[in-house]
């Protein structure tokens, strides 16, 4: 049997986000600032931030401190109360930038950390509802990684005819 691979758009993008209160006292203008800050890592993504920062060339600096959280959750929770940089999934972040308790220091240097694949058995890849899913997919995918994400509303799932 033989497949059809598509990428339906849908990717995770990484960016920072810290409390606004923090920020004012702490300035990031550069990736330099960032050493005067506490990297904030969950401890199911022990390696995201020296991904990240190879990604934006700097994997080089050094920083004043780290704490680890046993789930990426706590991470929010402590950069929301200003504890240190919180770096996450755009989608997964998105809410607390629209309500501001986050703010996005360097939102220009989001990077891709993921990207999903979809494999369809060559028999279904024409077939309507398939195409019509994967379209949807593809959709939700683009709004999810895109400015903040959905922007207030909740995705809607495509309708098969």
């Amino acid at each position: 049997m033989s497949h059809s691979i598509w990428r339906c758009g849908v990717a995770r993008n990484h960016g920072l986000g810290c409390s606004p209160a923090l920020l004012r006292r702490k300035p990031i203008a550069s990736l330099q600032d960032l050493e005067q800050h506490i990297l904030l890592e969950a401890e199911t993504r022990p390696d995201a931030w020296q991904q990240w920062l190879r990604s934006v060339g700097a994997a080089q600096l050094q920083f004043i401190g780290r704490q680890q959280f046993d789930h990426f959750y706590l991470c929010l929770d402590a950069a929301e109360d200003g504890l240190g940089i919180a770096l996450g999934p755009v989608p997964l972040i998105a809410d607390d930038l629209l309500a501001e308790r986050l703010v996005a220091p360097l939102p220009d240097l989001r990077r891709l950390s993921r990207a999903y694949y979809w494999v369809v058995p060559d028999r279904l890849a024409s077939d309507p509802a398939t195409r019509s899913l994967c379209q949807w997919f593809e959709e939700e995918g683009e709004r999810a990684t895109s400015s903040t994400g959905y922007e207030g509303r909740e995705p809607q799932l495509p309708a098969v005819e």
